[in-house]
């Protein structure tokens, strides 16, 4: 197995990346204090700033790669994209100057095509989660296809990996794990040695997909409320606080209208963020490195099951919505709150919300946690790739030329500087990006034929109008399909076991 260079510094390396990106960005006004604004752990943070010693850094004080000046003749290689998310991968041309972040996607990957001296040969297929099965069908043709590389949805590779279809990247020199733009708790991906798939934290998609909890400061101040923001800062914002400010906005209206919700939720799936942000998981790796379901003990059980009974003592209110496509009581400023994707902000027309992270379940929680949807880029070699190791100099490139260039234009200009009104707004999209986690369960939730988001998201869809929200039936459906759930986790687990240990007398 590859060497992770500065995996035990990730932690610090990221607080020291989010702190001096935050101070540059604020003038004279001080960054929230460690312990209130405190990142989960992840190298998901700022993108300068201080940097370790030993690695060298850009002309603006990003960490550069270590892959070598070496180029490699022309090199053609053949690319799997998933079809929505090409312009923003790796796109057809430039778009004409008619889109500037098409424009700088374009060029991002003419200069990674001339450093390496390769060819992306880029072919697409419909990829999302409703054109599943043509992914995968395409995908799975890979030794006809030639197929070099996959991008894609999510979650198609954890399907593939499952069916011996991936290479393992711990056999590779690159992806080099310690390096800023692979986010720590990816090794949470990693099973019996093998790692099969990787995402970058400075991808276009990556940033677009992060769930947010969208404010409106002055919706709250028009209420007489405090500013979240202020409680985010002071590592208070919790689902207590939240539930309490909701309720504020529980009033009769004459014309619903007219009505100014407290809190409105983009979709029933994007619950999924209270779940994750509270701190439950999926699965969790144990000791050993192993995925094991996080959320089948009597204890865990009865925690998600009262965290789900508080929530319903509001979001049964008409203080609380949750439907598809309302990012329009966003845009009409008429939710004080509003869960939807932070890529959703460029639908904006002024700098009224700023990105909270998600509510932590209590005090007691030690850091925020922010999940992406499942629309972003993950990237897996296939096993017939004609040549993995520089398939992961390819994917090692991308991640870095993301991280030093196109994530300082989209993410640092395109959008928090333009829509944020004030330093403290900056600060959220900062504390947002440093606090991404990741799950293995969750990734694999095709594998496990959604796992945890079953029963959680049944407790909240709505489909009638004698109901607002179902019966709290979260423990009920779990220990009714735990069985299940067990019998394909270990399904998965041996699948990892068996190739990785392939993979590794492969590559001897």
């Amino acid at each position: 197995m590859k060497q992770r260079t500065v995996r035990m510094l990730a932690g610090l390396f990221a607080c020291l990346l989010c702190l001096g990106l935050l101070a540059a960005c604020s003038g004279d006004s001080e960054p929230p204090e460690a312990a209130t604004g405190e990142p989960a752990g992840d190298s998901a943070g700022g993108t300068t700033g201080p940097e370790e010693p030993g690695y060298e850094t850009d002309e603006n004080g990003y960490i550069k790669d270590t892959i070598p000046d070496t180029t490699y003749g022309g090199a053609v290689l053949q690319l799997l994209c998933w079809e929505e998310a090409r312009d923003n991968v790796a796109p057809a041309d430039s778009g004409g100057g008619s889109d500037e972040v098409q424009e700088q996607v374009y060029l991002r990957l003419l200069r990674v095509e001339s450093r390496l001296a390769v060819q992306l040969d880029v072919s697409t297929v419909p990829g999302n989660a409703q054109n599943r099965d043509t992914f995968l069908a395409q995908a799975r043709l890979a030794n006809d296809a030639g197929y070099d590389l996959i991008c894609s949805f999510s979650l198609h590779p954890s399907v593939l990996a499952q069916e011996g279809l991936l290479y393992n990247l711990n056999n590779l020199t690159y992806p080099e794990l310690g390096m800023p733009w692979w986010p720590e708790s990816i090794t949470e991906w990693e099973q019996y040695g093998g790692l099969y798939f990787i995402a970058s934290n400075s991808a276009i998609n990556s940033f677009n997909s992060m769930e947010v909890m969208f404010s409106n400061s002055e919706l709250f101040a028009n209420q007489g409320l405090s500013d979240p923001i202020d409680d985010v800062l002071a590592g208070d914002w919790t689902v207590e606080q939240m539930l309490e400010y909701v309720r504020a906005f529980d009033v009769d209206v004459d014309d619903e209208s007219r009505r100014i919700y407290g809190l409105v939720v983009d979709d029933h799936s994007r619950m999924d963020s209270f779940y994750y942000s509270a701190g439950f998981h999926c699965t969790r790796n144990n000791s050993d490195g192993v995925a094991e379901l996080a959320f089948t003990s009597a204890s865990e059980l009865q925690r998600i099951t009262s965290y789900i009974d508080s929530l319903f003592s509001v979001f049964r209110t008409d203080a609380v919505d949750i439907a598809r496509d309302t990012i329009e009581l966003m845009q009409q400023h008429r939710t004080a709150l509003m869960v939807s994707s932070l890529g959703n902000i460029t639908r904006m027309d002024d700098t009224s919300y700023a990105p909270l992270p998600m509510p932590k379940l209590d005090a007691s929680q030690e850091s925020y946690m922010t999940i992406q949807n499942n629309g972003y880029d993950v990237w897996c070699i296939p096993t017939s790739a004609e040549d993995p190791e520089l398939a992961g100099v390819v994917i090692e490139a991308i991640a870095s030329e993301d991280y030093r260039q196109l994530a300082p234009f989209y993410f640092e200009k395109y959008m928090k500087l333009r829509y944020s009104s004030d330093e403290v707004c900056e600060q959220m999209f900062e504390l947002v990006r440093s606090s991404v986690v990741y799950d293995f369960g969750r990734i694999s939730q095709w594998n496990l034929d959604l796992a945890v988001e079953g029963p959680w998201r049944s407790s909240f869809y709505d489909y009638t109008l004698s109901a607002k929200y179902p019966s709290n039936s979260f423990a009920t459906e779990v220990e009714n399909n735990r069985t299940a759930l067990e019998v394909r986790l270990l399904e998965l687990l041996a699948s990892y076991q068996r190739f990785s240990y392939q993979g590794a007398q492969s590559a001897e």
